[in-house]
């Protein structure tokens, strides 16, 4: 163009709009590389190793993991897997078994006991002079103080506690879940937008190019198209990504890497 420029092919407001153009884009590369140097650092600190360590990434594909398709199957996994169900699971065990105990303590006991021994005044001990008792006692206790009905009321109190527990651990994870595949979704659409606007932004450059070239359109034009096509295409490859973190957001709200992570131990 500034060659253009001298032999009186364009104006030069074309020449200063380019010079701006090319400032911005330098300024949006010094940006990107700082972008991905603070990436690369933080990285770094997530693997434990220096800040300064020489980092190379492997591009590789999308991973697939058998992960459920829909909300309501997400959901019954996630309730089977996840390490805080199943714990609060356990304490509503434990409450029940309390629970009952506590309500044991109102019926009698049946104790056996036995004993065998050899006993001798004079410790003349031998097989002919062994001795052997067995007996069956029963205990009832028929006033306690009223303690048995208080740890029993204890008791049903803990499982109280814990079925609510149960239940506002559950509603978490649903929550959860849900919020993780209408992230999936929204992601999935974004997605499917951003390819059709590539083709429709590289379509849209090929014609103003083929115009630019024949002459009809400015050199401005051109950069406009160029520029839209590659907006499209970084917004292709931001909702690519977002899909992907949305996919592994799914795969934490399930339990899904809690329970490879035990498979791999």
């Amino acid at each position: 163009m500034n060659v253009r420029f001298r032999a009186g092919g364009v104006l030069k407001s074309d020449i200063l709009s380019l010079e701006v153009r090319l400032a911005q884009a330098r300024e949006d590369v010094l940006l990107s590389e700082n972008r991905l140097k603070t990436t690369l650092a933080a990285f770094a600190g997530i693997l434990g190793v220096s800040p300064e360590a020489e980092i190379r990434l492997k591009e590789i594909e999308s991973r697939e993991i058998p992960l459920p398709d829909e909300y309501i199957a997400g959901v019954a996994y996630a309730l089977e897997n996840r390490s805080e169900v199943n714990k609060i699971k356990e304490q509503v065990i434990q409450s029940r078994i309390a629970l009952d105990l506590s309500r044991a303590e109102y019926l009698p006991r049946v104790d056996l006991q036995s004993k065998y021994y050899v006993d001798d005044p004079e410790m003349a001990y031998n097989d002919s002079r062994d001795n052997w008792t067995a007996a069956v006692i029963l205990n009832w206790d028929i006033f306690t103080g009223f303690s048995t009905k208080a740890e029993e009321e204890k008791a049903k109190a803990r499982l109280e506690e814990m079925l609510a527990a149960d239940l506002k651990t559950k509603l978490s994870v649903k929550l959860d879940v849900k919020n993780a595949y209408l992230k999936l979704a929204e992601a999935k659409a974004r997605l499917e937008v951003a390819e059709r606007s590539v083709a429709m932004a590289e379509e849209s450059f090929k014609l103003v190019r083929k115009q630019y070239e024949g002459g009809t359109a400015t050199i401005t034009r051109y950069f406009e198209a160029e520029l839209a096509l590659n907006r499209a295409k970084t917004r292709t490859t931001a909702a690519y990504y977002d899909r992907e973190k949305a996919l592994a957001d799914i795969g934490r709200a399930v339990g899904y890497w809690g329970k490879v992570d035990k498979i791999t131990r």
